[in-house]
């Protein structure tokens, strides 16, 4: 394989359940002042119950603990069978005991388009199903003869109501998506724009003047050595010359690097590990998740410096002829993982071994490892180094993301 071979594969988004936070607290808030009215009602009226009181205050908790705190655990609210279980089975009783009709529908109905917006419409619909039949059986239930339509109607308004906390709930994750999209890609234009006026300020100013050093700098040292200065003499000025003539190049590739930034993620890995190869000669074999297009740019720097450190870590200590890169993202777990893998000399440690003791055979410490590691952790992530003598070694980074708008 050679650093042509760079292949790109592809993948999705994910949604957030803190943007229904507003219908959730204001669903949850109507229930607790439809429990208010209608014990106060029932109090007016002198046909509140003991059972309708107890019921009443128990259901509070499960309107005013989500109104509060739906930002922070909505996640673990809206996930929890256990919760909703006991939600749906409160909301039955209180609708089987409260003795006036209007407040029961309400709740009930606020009750169903809350289960529609925090868990979909078909659980809310199955959830819906029994307090609906629990309306229709109080209505036939009533002192007075009921009308057809009431009948008929109020079950049917309390499913719809699921279907209706579904839409919601659907509307606003998509509204709060692309939101979050076009702050990122905004964010993400931003720091390329910056980049490129940093790399145009680069190149019109200490590019030019380190090129006109080297310049200078070799004009010395031809100088010296035509007027057969001291040995001592002309070795410095080589020296200086070398120096700047290193800064220089070191200079042009950080200007290469600003400008390359902003390509897509995936894109930029593919141009890193081609551009390597054809500068060390060493082969590479890359397949690219296309999928990582829309990385945040923090993380697609971070990545982008883990590859560049692995591969180099390869070109200083492995001897190798060939490397696998992977870049993948996997849908499951939002995990970006990176396995670089050559087929060099290997690690004189065994698997497991931690990265402040790995010591390559040329004996120097692999502090551009310890670097790997810190910049997966910015991240929730970790590496994984295995590999024996003559065996090669395999970098395995995994970074804990969520995928943004693609670029």
């Amino acid at each position: 394989m050679t650093s042509s071979d760079v292949r790109l594969t592809g993948r999705e988004p994910a949604v957030d359940v803190e943007a229904i936070g507003s219908v959730v607290r204001l669903l949850c808030h109507v229930r607790l002042a439809v429990l208010a009215l209608g014990v106060l009602d029932a109090v007016v009226s002198g046909t509140l119950t003991g059972v309708a009181l107890t019921f009443s205050v128990l259901a509070v908790p499960f309107s005013y603990v989500p109104a509060r705190t739906w930002q922070r655990r909505g996640d673990q609210l809206s996930r929890s069978g256990v919760l909703l279980a006991a939600d749906l089975v409160i909301t039955a009783i209180v609708v089987w005991v409260t003795p006036e009709f209007e407040p029961m529908v309400m709740y009930a109905a606020a009750t169903v388009a809350l289960f529609g917006a925090a868990v979909g419409f078909q659980l809310a619909v199955v959830m819906a199903a029994p307090i609906a039949l629990l309306v229709l059986v109080s209505i036939n239930e009533a002192p007075d003869e009921p009308h057809w339509a009431l009948v008929t109607g109020a079950p049917v308004v309390v499913v719809a109501m699921a279907w209706a906390g579904s839409r919601i709930g659907a509307g606003l994750r998509a509204q709060a998506s692309i939101a979050h999209e076009l702050r990122h890609v905004q964010a993400d234009r931003a720091a390329t724009l910056e980049r490129v006026r940093m790399a145009r300020d680069l190149h019109d100013t200490v590019a030019g003047d380190l090129a006109g050093i080297v310049m200078l700098t070799q004009a010395l040292t031809r100088q010296l050595r035509d007027t057969s200065a001291q040995d001592s003499v002309q070795d410095l000025a080589a020296q200086l010359e070398s120096a700047c003539g290193a800064a220089h190049t070191a200079t042009r590739f950080a200007l290469g690097e600003l400008r390359r930034a902003s390509e897509p993620p995936h894109l930029m890995l593919a141009t890193l590990c081609r551009q390597w190869s054809e500068r060390t000669e060493i082969a590479v074999d890359a397949e690219i998740d296309d999928g990582l297009a829309s990385l945040a740019a923090a993380a697609a720097d971070d990545l982008r410096s883990i590859l560049l450190e692995a591969l180099e870590n390869v070109r200083r200590h492995a001897g190798a002829g060939l490397v696998t890169v992977r870049a993948t993202w996997d849908d499951d777990d939002d995990v970006v993982r990176l396995v670089v893998t050559d087929d060099g000399r290997g690690l004189m440690a065994d698997p497991g071994t931690e990265l402040e003791l790995l010591v390559p055979q040329d004996g120097q410490e692999h502090f551009g490892l310890l670097g790997i590691r810190e910049r997966a952790a910015l991240h929730g992530g970790d590496v994984r180094v295995t590999g024996r003598p003559g065996r090669g070694t395999s970098v395995d980074v995994r970074l804990q993301q969520e995928k943004e708008a693609v670029r």
